[in-house]
């Protein structure tokens, strides 16, 4: 597992990842920026994975599509504790999700990436706040999503 990063962007390889396996990686935009998150070389036995961004104080957005950054969507979650679904079995390219703030401060973040397998079905998702002491549970299935 490695993590490239450049001023666009940030490329996180899951090659020997395994199921449950947690990538992290603390993140700080400038104030309006953008940043493409590009996941790569997942392995076969990697059905999903939950991207996620954690924030302290200001809010962000995380969208599928580029285009919908700036749009209120299906597509895209707004918030400070934030994740997608990333479908990883069968694709073959790289999975690209795209984050932006428009604050005027700078925004650290946490990004987390948790790998899922074939029997992922029931997940449980930690939530990890930076800076504070709050700490959040949460478990869901196909059915019913259940607050700790």
């Amino acid at each position: 597992m490695y993590c490239i990063t450049d001023s666009v962007g940030i490329t996180v390889s899951l090659w020997n990842h395994r199921e449950n396996d947690v990538f992290k990686q603390r993140i700080n935009l400038a104030p309006f920026n953008r940043l493409n998150i590009t996941v790569t070389d997942v392995p076969s036995d990697i059905w999903f994975v939950v991207l996620q961004i954690h924030t302290f104080q200001y809010n962000a957005t995380l969208s599928y599509d580029k285009a919908l950054l700036d749009k209120v969507s299906s597509r895209s979650l707004f918030g400070s504790n934030i994740g997608l679904y990333l479908k990883t079995h069968d694709v073959i390219a790289p999975i690209q999700v795209f984050l932006k703030h428009d604050n005027v401060h700078n925004l650290d973040a946490l990004l987390v990436i948790v790998t899922y397998g074939r029997n992922g079905k029931y997940v449980q998702i930690t939530l990890i706040i930076i800076c504070t002491s709050v700490f959040i549970i949460f478990s869901f299935s196909s059915s019913i999503c259940l607050w700790n």
